[in-house]
């Protein structure tokens, strides 16, 4: 198997955290989002997935053959401004 760390998160609780800041840094807001991994293999479920505008960051084709769903169990935001708290 190529990407034998994608197997063994499977069924596991994962996360993955989103942030975007200007370039000047006086402002920005940061996503953490929490929950079970599983492997999307039905075909509606695909088709459904791959409709989407949705992309894989990484440049390796190889990455986007298999699309993971991670079931939001628990989901926390902030923005946040320099000069404020």
């Amino acid at each position: 198997m190529p990407f034998p760390q994608f197997t063994l998160m499977l069924g596991a609780v994962d996360s993955d955290q989103v942030d975007s800041y200007p370039a000047d840094g006086t402002s920005g807001w940061s996503i953490l989002v929490q929950g079970p991994c599983s492997e999307i293999t039905e075909p509606a479920d695909l088709a459904a997935a791959e409709a989407t505008s949705l992309r894989a960051w990484a440049s390796n084709a190889r990455v986007a053959q298999r699309l993971v769903c991670l079931e939001t169990s628990f989901l926390s935001g902030r923005w946040f401004q320099r000069g404020r708290t």
